[in-house]
């Protein structure tokens, strides 16, 4: 098993315990990788990858487009970005609700922030592979997704939140485009989040 020994309910902060159920149920996840967090929000509380960088010493990179959260994350976190993250580089209209974890991606958005495809944030980053990608951007995912080259980067497990504040069936076009890609497997489903795994790595 993956690293069980000595582990702590305490140590894990993930949404809904995303983090732990990857520990203890994913064989192959290897002691040492990257984790690639998008939309990081809170640095601790609720963060699926501050286990992995806090407690394995993994490198991770914490992405959030709402400016309210950033301070906090680079006081927490090693290595943040403060850009939005979609399948075009440029700006976005973005929408800055009350409560900053629910902020997303909108046409009726109140302000204009910087957007890069993950490509460009990999790139810029010199980041080769992806252990764990996890992705939060409040219904904007599908975007993120077609900002990725998944024949480059190869991510071996996918946390990807289902739930969008615009509606609409987002929990099928995840599958779809997952099944589309041909080599993932939903392996788990949270109330918020589905984990794909890599079927090389199942």
């Amino acid at each position: 098993t993956f690293f069980t020994n000595n582990l702590i309910p305490k140590m894990f902060h993930g949404q809904y315990s995303e983090d732990e159920w990857i520990v203890n149920n994913c064989t192959l996840v290897p002691k040492h990788g990257t984790i690639i967090d998008v939309g990081a929000d809170q640095p601790i509380l609720g963060s699926n990858s501050y286990f992995f960088e806090k407690y394995l010493g993994w490198k991770c990179l914490c992405i959030d487009g709402d400016e309210r959260t950033i301070d906090k994350l680079k006081t927490l976190r090693k290595n943040v970005i403060h850009s939005l993250v979609s399948d075009t580089d440029g700006t976005k209209k973005f929408f800055q609700t009350k409560e900053a974890g629910i902020s997303h991606i909108s046409n009726s958005g109140n302000t204009e922030v910087p957007s890069k495809t993950l490509n460009t944030i990999l790139e810029e980053n010199n980041i080769n592979d992806i252990t764990i990608l996890d992705i939060d951007v409040e219904g904007h995912e599908l975007q993120v997704c077609n900002g990725l080259d998944w024949n480059k980067y190869k991510p071996k497990l996918v946390i990807i939140e289902y739930i969008s504040p615009a509606g609409g069936d987002i929990q099928l076009k995840l599958k779809e485009y997952f099944d589309k890609l041909g080599n993932y497997q939903l392996v788990h489903m949270t109330s918020a989040n589905f984990i794909f795994i890599r079927n090389e790595t199942v």
